[in-house]
């Protein structure tokens, strides 16, 4: 999986010319994010370059959005599937889950979360997503 986040900078054509070429690898999925703020021309490209490659087969990308709505209309024809995925506050019942692992993948070794820990991680809302309890784990 590669996660191509849009560039700090202007420059879409490196952008592009990083990380494109993977559209055509059968073992990669590509993740485009935040593709709704690049400007309409490469909003065009970038799906032009998905559907050149685009054969029949899985989609050799993924678009994310805060909405479903939002979806650009360069983006509309390489749509065969959409996903929900919920924010951490709309899943309480795995924020203990993420919490071990975050604390795993950072620290080496598996944490024990007190009661009032558990209950404070499970009780909050993480305005911030995954994001946000990560760093409360560090």
């Amino acid at each position: 999986m590669l996660v191509a986040r849009l560039p700090l900078n202007d420059d879409v054509d490196s952008w592009l010319a990083l990380w494109s070429p993977e559209l055509g690898e059968d073992s990669t999925c590509v993740v485009i994010s935040g593709v709704a703020r690049l400007p309409a021309c490469a909003a065009a490209e970038v799906a032009q370059r998905c559907a050149d490659v685009h054969t029949g087969g899985p989609q050799p990308f993924v678009r994310t959005a805060d909405r479903c709505d939002t979806l650009d209309e360069p983006f509309t024809a390489l749509v065969d599937r959409i996903v929900e995925a919920p924010l951490l506050r709309e899943r309480h019942v795995h924020v203990l889950t993420l919490a071990g692992r975050f604390s795993r993948e950072d620290r080496g070794w598996d944490v024990t979360f007190t009661p009032d820990a558990r209950r404070a991680l499970t009780n909050s809302d993480w305005p911030g997503n995954a994001k946000q309890l990560r760093a409360a784990v560090r």
